[in-house]
């Protein structure tokens, strides 16, 4: 991953120069009197970085523009320097060391050096002249090199560690169209009555016959198709982030728990209140994969993926809004995805803390 950012940038019309310390690098370019530089830091367990070591880093490399005496290839004693503009990129396998530094300090970016992945934290600047994407595409592709080994040793490795070689959510947003699909072509989809017949939930099928499948099998009929346009542009943007994070078979596991969990509530409410409506849809699991986003935000101090803790609130509080002015709407299961979506990701962030490393 190095030797690919260091020709990126060279190919971006950067120059090369070592500095002090010997852990750091700098690539230079010269436009219209700004000198862009990228710091580059290779991080390893005995180097220490703090605020103070990086900002004397960054007033040296001012100076040595500045007052360059022609010392610096391509910068003479003629050339007007007026503004030099740095950013940090620092390469490490320790994320956790760089998260105060980031909070502290802007200007700086990280490349986990196992993976290649680009992190740009929230308060950071989103690009430099154009280098998020060339950099970003670098781990994308060394990502896709990886995958692109053999198909044997592709089934492999997946296979033998229990992994599902496709998207998870993607298929359960095709599978919750393809069903919906089907019942509209042998019946109505608005009709109680036919909704109850291919495994929609009503209190007293569960508790008086015991249909508890109705619990798993309402979760993937939809009331007419707005019920099912609403719910499927939700979960694939919210279910792909959420995937992305904790990986296929903790994503599906999550998904299944929260969408039983906002069932049951809704269940308990309908028997409490004697309420024998006939009710169906993916919300309640939806709701689980938000309530997991929310706590993994916060988890990783305010952001996941591209959502930040403030939109997932808002997101949050908007959908519970229009649930509650709305007729129609189950909203107890959406309050029991939520929470059982939230509460399951509390072991799950265990888990994930093991595997990448990363915690509060």
């Amino acid at each position: 991953m190095i030797a690919e950012i260091d020709n990126r940038l060279k190919a971006n019309g950067y120059r090369f120069m070592k500095v002090q310390p010997e852990e750091a690098g700098i690539y230079y370019q010269y436009v219209n009197g700004t000198v862009r530089v990228v710091l580059g830091v290779l991080d390893h367990d005995t180097f220490q970085m703090n605020v103070s070591v990086y900002n004397s880093m960054k007033e040296h490399i001012r100076q040595l523009f500045f007052l360059s005496d022609g010392k610096v290839p391509g910068i003479t004693e003629e050339t007007p320097v007026y503004e030099v503009e740095v950013l940090g990129l620092v390469i490490t396998d320790n994320i956790e060391k760089y998260r105060t530094l980031c909070s502290d300090i802007r200007g700086i970016w990280l490349v986990e050096k196992h993976s290649g992945r680009l992190i740009v934290y929230e308060d950071q600047p989103g690009d430099f002249y154009g280098l998020y994407g060339a950099i970003q595409n670098l781990s994308e592709q060394g990502q896709k090199k990886k995958e692109e080994s053999s198909d044997k040793q592709f089934k492999k490795k997946h296979l033998a560690v229990g992994k599902v070689p496709f998207g998870v959510n993607t298929g359960i947003v095709v599978l919750n169209i393809l069903i919906w699909l089907v019942m509209t072509f042998f019946g109505d989809t608005n009709d109680p009555q036919f909704l109850l017949e291919h495994g929609a939930m009503q209190s007293a099928c569960v508790a008086v016959l015991h249909e508890w499948y109705r619990l798993f099998t309402s979760m993937f009929i939809h009331i007419g198709s707005m019920h099912l346009i609403n719910n499927m542009v939700v979960l694939f943007f919210a279910g792909n982030i959420l995937e992305k994070e904790v990986g296929k078979i903790r994503y599906l596991l999550l998904y299944l728990i929260s969408g039983l969990g906002g069932g049951l509530l809704s269940l308990q409410h309908m028997l409490h209140t004697g309420d024998m409506a006939v009710s169906a849809g993916a919300s309640g699991a939806i709701f689980g994969v938000i309530g997991a986003l929310l706590f993994l935000a916060i988890k990783k101090k305010g952001k996941i993926g591209d959502l930040t803790v403030r939109g997932l609130l808002f997101m949050v509080a908007l959908s519970f809004y229009f649930g509650i002015t709305s007729t129609g709407v189950d909203n107890w299961c959406h309050i029991g995805g939520f929470i059982t979506g939230f509460v399951a990701a509390i072991p799950l962030s265990l888990s994930l803390q093991k595997r990448d490393g990363w915690n509060s």
